[in-house]
């Protein structure tokens, strides 16, 4: 292991751990920062994503609910450092990586399975306005 890795893994876990009660990650929530480290996620845009999570105050167990306030911050940043074309494309293709998200929430959420996939086949008619309140219901349940 890098020692940057350990620096990425080490800032993470500071402002995670004392949000979920635990003195360490879970093995799964290695593997996923290793995963953001590995993608170049910067450390930053992940401890803005925690601290979307943290304002919700909502009792949390998996550093997983981050993903989608981490991919709402990823776009946003990603507006801000490319030109028109790209900001374009990216707003034609929002709804593809909603639906990922959509996926995962429903696979680490088993309660919200129903509600995802039906949001998932609403996704072609929404706005992306109306998706994000949609969200907020929908996580509302978890978070």
């Amino acid at each position: 292991m890098t020692e940057s890795l350990k620096n990425y893994r080490s800032a993470i876990a500071s402002a995670w751990l004392p949000l979920t009660g635990r003195k360490r990650l879970t093995s799964n929530e290695y593997a996923l920062v290793a995963e953001w480290f590995d993608e170049s996620i910067p450390v930053g845009v992940i401890l803005r994503a925690i601290a979307a999570v943290a304002e919700r105050g909502r009792t949390v167990y998996s550093l997983g609910v981050i993903r989608a306030d981490l991919e709402l911050l990823r776009r946003e940043q990603g507006r801000l450092q490319a030109g028109a074309h790209k900001e374009e494309i990216m707003r034609d293709d929002w709804r593809e990586q909603w639906e990922k998200d959509l996926k995962a929430l429903a696979k680490e959420y088993s309660e919200l399975t129903g509600d995802c996939f039906i949001f998932i086949e609403k996704l072609p008619t929404m706005t992306e306005d109306q998706a994000r309140a949609r969200w907020k219901k929908l996580t509302s349940k978890v978070w």
